[in-house]
């Protein structure tokens, strides 16, 4: 019921990004804590012809964050890791190694032990210039180190704003406004899209929540050379680049779905006092009914 869903695709696709707090709150002046790998937060790029075997990751399951993902194995290239400012790793695999529509992102949790970036269900990374040595080697553990040349580049935020966003963001809840033919209002913990769509459903709203099954926003994650991926609780990650200036961001993702397309715009704010909300205002009809609401999401950073 794609129709229906609608819903979802003008949420993202009219997105706009506010803080809900008193007009005396400027964001200019912000400054939040550096997150925790702050200045260990790299791009490496790999030089081309370097061919690996490496153990896929499994898009089909959920996963759990913090657990080695596997699946099935395949001679790859891969093209660049990130290490972000937040602890999170963001390995890109060369499409035309994989045949696959779009690049394979493998994404993860990292540690620092002394210079060593060690990637939970990847390996270990350390950087040398221009060249990275990986070990264990993936798939093959226990055969030694491999020494890859490869470009470095550090993540560099041009101003306070870009510094506050490059990290990891988690949604702590979500309050959802419709009203229509039906007038809604509900507080939910997170946010579950298949939730809210059931709720809709529920007080008399058309929409089929089996479509949006397992779309739980986990994380945003924004790096500080401008790339950015998102993380769903059914196991899909979307990836791609975004642009902020002043207080207007907008992104190009790789993928979109019925709720979130491939490209969005809107603003950000970083508030003085309280917390920091997103809110997503959006129109859609269900059964030849229009109907307008919000979505107004507090967010935190990410553990």
């Amino acid at each position: 019921m794609k129709k229906v869903f609608l819903f979802f695709s003008m949420i993202a696709a009219s997105l706009l990004l506010t803080v809900a707090c008193d007009e005396t709150n400027d964001n200019t002046d912000v400054v939040l804590p550096d997150p925790p790998t702050k200045d260990a937060a790299v791009s490496v790029q790999f030089d081309q012809g370097e061919k690996l075997n490496l153990e896929l990751p499994d898009r089909t399951k959920p996963t759990d964050p913090d657990a080695v993902k596997t699946g099935s194995t395949a001679q790859v290239q891969i093209r660049a890791i990130d290490m972000s400012e937040n602890s999170r790793y963001i390995l890109y695999i060369d499409d035309k190694m994989t045949k696959a529509s779009t690049d394979i992102i493998w994404t993860g949790k990292f540690t620092m032990s002394g210079e060593v970036y060690k990637l939970k269900g990847f390996g270990d990374l350390k950087i040398d210039k221009d060249k990275c040595m990986i070990s264990p080697y993936p798939v093959k553990a226990g055969t030694g180190e491999i020494t890859l040349p490869a470009t470095i580049k550090n993540m560099k935020t041009p101003d306070r704003m870009a510094a506050n966003l490059a990290r990891s963001w988690k949604v702590t809840r979500t309050f959802l406004t419709v009203t229509g033919k039906v007038s809604i209002e509900k507080d939910f913990s997170g946010c579950n899209l298949e939730e809210m769509a059931r709720y809709c459903a529920n007080n008399g709203i058309n929409i089929d929540p089996s479509t949006v099954a397992g779309y739980s926003l986990t994380e945003f994650n924004f790096l500080g050379n401008n790339n950015m991926f998102i993380v769903y609780g059914n196991g899909e990650e979307f990836h791609g680049t975004y642009n902020l200036s002043s207080g207007n961001i907008s992104w190009q993702l790789n993928k979109g779905n019925d709720f979130l397309p491939a490209r969005a715009t809107g603003t950000i704010s970083f508030p003085k006092n309280g917390e920091t909300s997103l809110t997503l205002n959006f129109s859609f009809t269900a059964s030849g009914e229009k109907y307008n609401g919000s979505a107004t999401m507090t967010i935190a950073q990410a553990n």
